[in-house]
């Protein structure tokens, strides 16, 4: 069980277009119960003197190279992040057969269901791409938008993202022993797909919990990820179960 003072390590790997700064705020939530380590790709935040990497497997190799080597890890990804945090327990599990690994995805659909973002969109119209994304998605300041400088600088980060999500493959195996706890928001538009079908890539629990809103649960339900990440967590290390863990309608009064 996990307790206060029994501190295991947390990755914390953020959404598309964002940086370690814009998860301050739930760090610190986390940082009660766990040693927690906030990723930041390469050429954002306080990388930003890095070069950006645009090769999927080196955005693994170095997110790898982040997360602790040893001990349990409950590895949390935020929209993009969430395919990052699938992809990089699937390596991890290979190395590390029989380290305790958990998952918790927010805000994305199966990868395996998803849709591709910018493969096929000529360069010339990933601007109105880009516009209507971020629209969907919300979250956007109008002042950020209003802004030539500051929508073009969000602009190119999304699109190297949306680049590298376009990199994920499709047919991933079966995640062996390894739950997962997945929450989304009702009304998010970005997820278009049956989320039950996340259970096809666990061969271990999951648990699936939408609670009200658009795409940014941890804007308005970062206590409530928080508080479902503990009961998860407890929950797999006391139960032998091998079926999927949920409430009996998939959803939160939150």
């Amino acid at each position: 069980m996990l307790c206060k003072n029994d501190l295991i390590d947390a990755v914390l790997i953020p959404h598309a277009g964002g940086s370690a700064s814009e998860l301050r705020e739930f760090s610190a939530v986390l940082q009660g119960r766990f040693n927690v380590t906030v990723y930041e790709l390469p050429g954002r935040g306080r990388r930003r003197s890095e070069l950006p990497v645009t090769a999927l497997a080196d955005v693994l190799s170095d997110l790898i190279s982040v997360i602790p080597e040893t001990g349990p890890v409950v590895i949390i990804g935020y929209s993009f992040g969430a395919y990052l945090a699938l992809l990089v327990a699937h390596h991890m599990r290979i190395a590390q057969a029989e380290r305790s690994i958990t998952l918790v995805l927010l805000a994305n659909e199966p990868i395996h269901k998803r849709r591709y973002y910018l493969r096929g969109v000529p360069e010339k119209k990933r601007t109105d791409f880009l516009n209507d994304f971020c629209e969907q998605m919300g979250g956007v300041s109008d002042s950020v938008m209003a802004d030539d400088w500051l929508r073009n600088q969000l602009f190119r980060k999304l699109t190297d993202d949306l680049l590298l999500a376009d990199q994920v493959p499709f047919n991933l195996p079966l995640l062996g022993n390894a739950p997962g706890l997945i929450i989304y928001g009702r009304d998010d538009p970005l997820v278009t797909s049956d989320m039950d079908k996340w259970q096809e890539l666990f061969g271990a629990p999951i648990k699936l919990v939408s609670v009200s809103g658009g795409h940014f649960v941890l804007q308005s339900h970062s206590r409530l990820v928080f508080n479902e990440l503990i009961a998860f967590y407890e929950t797999c290390e006391l139960s032998t179960s091998t079926g999927s863990i949920r409430h009996d309608n998939g959803r939160l009064n939150g």
